[in-house]
């Protein structure tokens, strides 16, 4: 069995896959597709640094007392 792998990509969600050869045509199947493409590579050291996507809206968000929060869910 060859230890031999290709890059999928998923283009409906922009997934990748690192994959076996010998499982290709499997995946093919639910619309994965070879590619010379490679996902970004993320250091998890450093990502909290990073900032978002400009496309992507920051959710503004003011921290709430745990009564108020609580009393929420009473209801």
């Amino acid at each position: 069995m060859s230890d031999e792998r290709v890059w999928l990509k998923h283009p409906p969600t922009g997934g990748f896959f690192h994959a076996p050869v010998a499982a290709v045509d499997d995946w093919a199947d639910r619309g994965w597709v070879p590619t010379d493409e490679r996902p970004e590579e993320v250091n998890l050291a450093t990502a909290h640094m990073k900032p978002p996507a400009e496309d992507v809206p920051v959710q503004e968000t003011k921290p709430r007392k745990r009564a108020a929060a609580a009393a929420e869910t009473e209801d």
